[in-house]
């Protein structure tokens, strides 16, 4: 089932058409933005694990005098090559980084809630490792991670924010009826009403073309931190600058040093 669960998931980021649509990403998110200017300094060493079709390879590769980006999918990784040809692309999963030596990079950057997309536990915290292996003394990690807490309650307050004046706008109105109808569908998952109860799961994910993705709370991914090995520094929402609401932030972006 583990096994067949992590195909699955290469095969839909391995298809052109997801491929293309990653690849005609272009913009940072504002809570990116802000982290990487706070710990991000010029001339680090940076691997970009899950580069995806490289959104964030222009910021972080104009910083690094060394940059990498790495991505399980060839598709993937071949938008990237074709996108920017004069920078480094690897083909690797993001649990074995056994190609870098120990303390190869100053900070590492796995975006877009990458790390929830490992199969099983065990490989997610692999990755955790080798991330901590593989960063220099006080390394920076920089990751996102969905937050179960939320699973459950977006179509109330999305259902609120229709009725909201702002939300009066066209392209919003669809938004918001894309998220509750992908929101609804979650409800109908035994598995996502587990992980909000526990605070730990997975979900097939429908916003990602029915992904089997993880999710938790900011308590559980703390501990998993400390036990590779990393101190946790800061942690912010996805809805940044806004305030976090834990019932409703869809995931938050981690920020950990290796000590």
């Amino acid at each position: 089932m583990v096994s067949e669960s992590i195909d699955f998931n290469l095969r839909i980021y391995s298809r052109p058409k997801v491929a293309s649509h990653y690849g005609a990403l272009s913009q940072l998110t504002d809570c990116e933005r802000y982290l990487f200017g706070i710990y991000l300094k010029r001339r680090m060493r940076i691997l970009d694990l899950g580069v995806g079709g490289g959104r964030t390879t222009p910021y972080l590769s104009s910083l690094s005098k060394n940059y990498v980006g790495v991505d399980y999918s060839e598709e993937m990784i071949r938008v990237c090559r074709s996108k920017f040809p004069d920078k480094q692309f690897i083909m690797l999963d993001a649990s074995d980084l056994s190609r870098f030596e120990d303390s190869s990079f100053d900070a590492i950057v796995f975006s877009f809630n990458g790390l929830d997309i490992l199969h099983p536990d065990a490989k997610r915290l692999q990755c955790l490792r080798e991330c901590h292996r593989t960063l220099s003394r006080n390394g920076i990690l920089i990751f996102s991670s969905h937050n179960a807490k939320s699973l459950l309650f977006r179509p109330v307050f999305f259902t609120y924010l229709l009725l909201s004046y702002e939300a009066f706008a066209t392209a919003k109105l669809l938004r918001y009826f894309w998220i509750l109808r992908n929101t609804i569908r979650l409800m109908k998952q035994p598995s996502a009403v587990s992980a909000f109860c526990r605070g730990d799961g997975y979900m097939m994910d429908p916003a990602s073309e029915g992904a089997l993705t993880h999710v938790c709370t900011p308590e559980h991914v703390t501990r998993e931190l400390h036990n590779a090995g990393f101190e946790l520094l800061e942690v912010v929402g996805n809805d940044f600058p806004k305030p976090e609401l834990p019932l409703v932030t869809s995931w938050y972006y981690y920020v950990s040093v290796k000590r």
